[in-house]
């Protein structure tokens, strides 16, 4: 047992430092592990969680948080189909290209021959609404900002050290810290999170369990300078997330000399074949995307997310290449890859590509994309059952979950259920908290809506205070309506008390431009032309 903690050969914190691991120079979007963080910047990245929209400075080597530049915004916890893997990093590059932050010092004991075992039990995600960020918008010490924490992935975690070849099972790993029998083996494992309290966590959970709530994995999108910015896309393509010279096989990134089965490049065909052919469900996602189009669909979408669809019928001179794409989703699918079953689901709710009309069969695929965490496939049921049923409770649960999953149509569908009764009682306190959440992401609309229901105590006591607060950070969104409906308020409507200076800076903001010819900017300017 000594020998394995103290070698005498080179370790791999010797090693490490030869490893020079390059960022691939067209990533921007990132989804690195963050189990090797210390602990103490740990607890710093959940405090800024739930603060704000965590800010940080990243690169695919180092990863620093910027707790002094703040962000409005809030994450949502929603509970996910629990997923149990070990990934075992056979050498110093694995572990540089997986671990960058602080693999080097985990792994300061590992002999020549020896591995990292890590496993991972992952039960949710925080997830927040934001999905497009200006420099203009951050505030504070935000010097070297250059992404945004889109989502947590969390449950828990233990890497410990293993034998390259050797399969071990997440509870192998997990017990290893418990039964160590020295004081020095139990410093070896770097561990978080309980696996008990995990495997009793259900997809349906208001939030994780006390032990079972560490972040696994962020989702980080980048900062624009200025401008629409990128946005999130549910059914994009799956881009590699590895740097150069490695390729994401088996939940890490490895070298691709050495990695049979890959996920391929989104506009590599040939590879996709091959390797979807091998039994890579990422690899049969994007060949799916090939082969439909649907990637060139989403080139021509003039929206920021690409919602692309693509089939053809019977006899189209394409039909047989579509229906191929339609077999490579259903093998992604079966592979765990949430997105692809929300394209078998359509397949089949549409009864096109070869497959027959069949609504239960297509709902159980966006049930299961729902409880993967794929918010559009929510949001679709939500919308299938509120065609025929508009006080079906289980379209209340979807919307619930794709606005919880941080898409901003599920919320406004949720608002209007908890507000009107549809499919659940009233519940003032639940639209509420939503509107708050969706006004906090930049929906300037959303905060309009809130002021009004405030002023008017549909959202229990008439509260003037917090309904013109919400209405001037509508206004400052650049929502017109607000900054009219802040002006008329001020002007005595509702009960306001009037002042008329507050009116003309509120009229000033909201009526400027195109506005000020509006029905509603030409009877305000009247009002404040009055003596």
């Amino acid at each position: 047992m000594g020998k394995a903690v103290r070698p005498t050969q080179p370790t791999a914190s010797e090693a490490l430092g030869t490893v020079d691991v390059k960022c691939r120079p067209e990533a921007t979007e990132a989804q690195p592990l963050v189990v090797d963080l210390p602990s103490s910047a740990r607890v710093d990245l959940e405090v800024a969680m739930k603060e704000g929209v965590a800010v940080v400075a990243y690169d695919c080597k180092t990863m620093r948080l910027l707790s002094g530049c703040k962000l409005a915004g809030r994450y949502e916890f929603v509970g996910v189909s629990r997923k149990e893997e070990v990934i075992k990093l056979d050498d110093q590059g694995e572990i540089a290209a997986n671990l960058p932050f602080n693999g080097v010092k985990i792994s300061g004991g590992l002999e020549r021959g020896a591995a990292l075992d890590l496993a991972l039990v992952l039960i949710g995600k925080h997830s927040t609404m934001v999905d497009v960020v200006n420099r203009s918008e951050l505030a504070g010490r935000c010097d070297g900002a250059t992404h945004f924490v889109r989502s947590a992935s969390v449950g828990a975690f233990a890497l410990d050290v293993g034998t390259r070849g050797e399969a071990r099972l997440v509870a192998d790993v997990f017990g290893a810290h418990a039964g160590a029998a020295s004081a020095s083996r139990r410093e070896s494992v770097n561990h978080d999170g309980d696996l008990a309290e995990c495997r009793s966590a259900s997809p349906d959970d208001a939030k994780p369990p006390a032990q079972c709530r560490s972040a696994l994995r962020l989702e980080l999108l980048p900062i624009a300078a200025a401008g629409p910015g990128m946005s999130l896309s549910s059914l994009a393509p799956l881009a590699d997330p590895c740097p150069e010279g490695f390729v994401l096989t088996g939940g890490k990134c490895a070298p691709r000399a050495s990695a049979p089965l890959f996920l391929c490049g989104p506009d590599d065909q040939q590879t996709c074949q091959d390797q979807c052919a091998k039994g890579s469900p990422g690899s049969c996602y994007n060949l799916g995307h090939l082969l439909t189009e649907v990637k060139d669909l989403c080139k021509e979408s003039k929206g920021d997310n690409c919602l692309a669809f693509g089939a053809v019928q019977d006899g189209d001179p394409k039909y047989a290449q579509y229906v191929e794409g339609a077999k490579a989703y259903e093998k992604a699918c079966e592979g765990d890859v949430a997105a692809a079953c929300y394209y078998v689901g359509r397949h089949h709710e549409d009864g096109v590509l070869g497959k027959s009309k069949d609504d239960v069969r297509a709902d159980q695929q966006f049930e299961r994309a729902c409880m993967q965490g794929h918010a559009l496939s929510c949001l679709h049921l939500t919308q299938k059952y509120e065609r025929k049923d508009r006080n079906d409770p289980r379209a209340v649960k979807y919307a619930d979950r794709a606005c919880a999953l941080g898409l901003k149509p599920g919320c406004f569908s949720a608002i209007g259920k908890y507000l009107k009764g549809e499919g659940t009682p009233q519940r003032p306190d639940a639209a509420e908290a939503i509107l708050m959440r969706t006004c906090d992401a930049g929906e300037g609309k959303r905060c309009a809506e809130l002021g009004m229901l405030k002023l008017e105590g549909r959202l229990g006591p008439k509260d003037v205070a917090k309904a013109l607060a919400w209405l001037s950070r509508g206004c400052e969104l650049k929502y017109a309506s607000s900054c009219v409906m802040q002006a008329q308020a001020h002007l005595g409507q509702w009960g306001v008390p009037v002042d008329r200076e507050k009116a003309r800076e509120a009229f000033q903001k909201g009526c400027a431009g195109e506005g000020e010819k509006s029905r509603a900017c030409v009877e305000l300017a009247t009002q404040l032309t009055k003596p």
